[in-house]
């Protein structure tokens, strides 16, 4: 990995934690928040770097279940945790393939919490719209689409998360779902190798017979339309220029109508 690429992965990974600490900070203080070191933090962020979430859910479970409303005290219970982990990479006692790996843990849990609280505290809002989440053929990842998936729930989008599924499982859900945009991490150079084809067959499959498919992933850079070639709609070049199309297509679409 070139020095450039080490220097990207690790802010990154730095912005994550910050993100992800400020959505741990967002409940009231609680007495039954855990402290790094303590029996019950330590073993709750040994469940994570295991993938254990199973057992991380016992750990949660209690003060989940006593939550009187918001959110609850199980998102004081991961802060520690987090704050934990950014520690040992930092100091270099954790890699950061295995950091990234024990907070795609967190998230999951993170993600699952706030769904339950979702359903239990208020009722849905319209969404801005459907979107199918899928890494490109052959370019199997999932931190960074599940970080994707989040942000564009978290801006009141349905989702429809595909992770690491075979090409033909993507064709099928774009069959059966009559989503408004598709969009393809890519996460490596191979992976453009036939992403042409692959988009042209989706549009042919889609539900929705306007369709637009958006790309992202490590592999591209500015100026986007490098990749016209390639026949997307959109090359969003972080999550946020993603959004943004989305958003602005979708209001055009609103008022047009």
């Amino acid at each position: 990995m070139t020095r450039d690429a080490i220097q990207d992965c690790s802010k990154w990974l730095s912005d994550s934690f910050h993100a992800f600490k400020l959505r741990a900070q967002q409940t009231r203080a609680s007495a039954d928040i855990l402290i790094p070191g303590r029996p019950k933090s330590a073993s709750l962020q040994s469940a994570f770097c295991e993938g254990d979430l199973e057992r991380a859910a016992l750990i949660l479970a209690d003060p989940f279940e006593n939550s009187d409303g918001g959110r609850p005290a199980s998102f004081s219970m991961l802060l520690p945790v987090i704050l934990q982990l950014e520690k040992d990479w930092l100091s270099g006692q954790r890699s950061y393939a295995d950091t990234v790996y024990a907070f795609w843990n967190v998230e999951r849990v993170m993600s699952r919490l706030e769904n339950r609280i979702s359903l239990r505290t208020k009722p849905k809002a319209p969404a801005w719209g459907m979107i199918l989440l899928a890494t490109a053929p052959d370019t199997q990842h999932v931190f960074g689409l599940s970080v994707v998936d989040d942000s564009f729930r978290a801006a009141g989008w349905d989702t429809q998360n595909l992770t690491n599924c075979p090409p033909a499982e993507i064709v099928q859900a774009a069959e059966l779902t009559h989503a408004d945009f598709i969009g393809l991490s890519v996460g490596h150079d191979e992976g453009l190798i036939d992403l042409g084809q692959f988009i042209s067959l989706l549009r042919e499959k889609s539900r929705n017979p306007t369709v637009k498919v958006i790309l992202g992933g490590n592999v591209f850079s500015a100026p986007a339309n490098q990749y016209d070639w390639l026949g997307a709609d959109h090359v969003a070049l972080n999550v946020e220029d993603a959004l943004e199309y989305c958003s602005g297509w979708m209001t055009t679409e609103f008022l047009r109508h």
